[in-house]
């Protein structure tokens, strides 16, 4: 926020050597009446040019000593440079302007886009001084969403049932209201949601007697008010991959190299212990192809899998 400075129709004082040339637009043609703000306006660090052009609207509110706030009667200033905003502020008079704002009253700057109020973190909630007649305050806002933080984005369990934790975490001034959701029948959220802000979400799993498989859970802002822009979920989604005991020749819960030399030993005639051949092999479904023994379909099936389940979805992908 830069200092506030007196204009006038001849002369224009800026008390900040730092003002950019789009700043120093708010500058010229001062109000005579009314108090002028202006400035910059930045979206998650993206300085947004064309600022009405682009669809955003800004007001001003004062608070009344119960707290109540009125919208003032301000007036949109169109200046040379389409990359600054510039509002003027009635001052009050008792004649003139009995509904316009007091010299040293708080006020808060308000911008919408596409009908919802966006969050302002500069100035923090948009809060200004009213100045006298005449005068101009460069006020950079700045806009940053709510964010809601989701751990972890990707789990790989075994085929037994199990639950699953998903921690959200709220970064920013604006409360958020959330819900996680999920299609797949095997998979059920238990607790935490629908949840607020800070939240941990319980999610319980069947165990899998098939192939390996992936669910998803969505995780998705509720806020219902419509009065301010949404929230970013980073990541939307949690990815759970569950093994399979298709190939699961050691009842391990998983598929792994152990199960790939099991198979060979039993193949070369080896012994081997109920350690590394499951005593339930015919009846557990670790049976490939449903021949009542272990061969070389199951080593090449679990190789393949081994392979599969090696990769390990990013943030990015």
């Amino acid at each position: 926020m830069f200092g506030k400075c007196l204009a006038t129709a001849v002369m224009v004082f800026i008390c900040s050597s730092h003002l950019t040339a789009s700043a120093e637009e708010i500058f010229r043609d001062p109000p005579s009446m009314a108090f002028r703000v202006g400035g910059t306006l930045t979206i998650n660090q993206e300085l947004i040019t064309d600022v009405y052009g682009m669809g955003y609207e800004f007001t001003v509110t004062r608070r009344d000593e119960d707290g109540t706030q009125f919208i003032l009667a301000t007036e949109t200033v169109s200046l040379g440079d389409p990359d600054v905003y510039a509002t003027d502020i009635p001052i009050y008079d008792e004649n003139n302007q009995p509904g316009g704002a007091k010299i040293g009253d708080t006020a808060f700057i308000h911008v919408y886009k596409d009908g919802l109020e966006l969050s302002l973190t500069l100035p923090p909630g948009g809060e200004v001084t009213i100045g006298n007649r005449g005068e101009v305050e460069g006020v950079d806002l700045e806009v940053r969403n709510p964010v809601l933080f989701v751990k972890p984005y990707f789990e790989k369990v075994t085929s037994r049932g199990g639950t699953l934790r998903i921690e959200i975490t709220k970064v920013g001034k604006d409360d958020v209201n959330w819900i996680t959701e999920t299609d797949e029948t095997w998979l059920t959220i238990i607790g935490g949601t629908p949840g607020f802000n800070n939240g941990t979400v319980v999610v319980e799993y069947e165990g899998n007697i098939g192939d390996p498989r992936d669910a998803v859970v969505t995780i998705s802002e509720t806020d219902t008010s419509g009065e301010r822009n949404s929230a970013t979920v980073f990541p939307p989604t949690v990815v759970l991959r569950q093994e399979g005991t298709v190939a699961d020749i050691d009842n391990s819960g998983m598929v792994d190299l152990k199960d790939v030399i099991s198979a060979l030993k039993v193949l070369a005639g080896m012994d081997v212990t109920d350690e590394m051949v499951r005593t339930d092999y015919i009846a557990s479904g670790a049976d490939v192809n449903r021949d009542n023994r272990i061969g070389l379909e199951e080593v090449l099936y679990a190789l393949r899998t081994i392979s599969e389940i090696s990769h390990v979805p990013t943030e990015e992908n």
